[in-house]
């Protein structure tokens, strides 16, 4: 992948100096088209070898998710409760 990286290393400079694709030549052109084919068969190779979950793998791993998600909410917002209450006795505010 460090071709990718070079390539938007390269069209971030370029566009970074008022760079205007249209004055490209030909032949510059024809190289990013081809690096952008490249990696773009790359990435399609990459995720054909990618473990995906089963359904119910990715059922348990959602609710999961979920569960932690509620839990953490609902542990911070206990504990920002409790501490606006000792803040508000500690300053006689309430």
């Amino acid at each position: 992948m460090a071709g990718a990286a070079q390539m938007a290393h390269y069209v971030c400079s370029r566009l970074s100096q008022g760079f205007d694709m249209a004055a490209v030549d030909k032949k510059e052109k024809g190289a990013l088209v081809k690096k952008l084919k490249k990696n773009v068969n790359d990435i399609r190779l990459e995720l054909k070898r990618v473990t995906w979950p089963t359904w119910p793998e990715l059922i348990n791993y959602t609710v999961t998710v979920l569960v932690v998600c509620a839990v953490m909410g609902a542990l911070i917002y206990s504990l920002d409760m409790i501490l606006s209450r000792i803040l508000l006795l500690t300053l006689n505010i309430g």
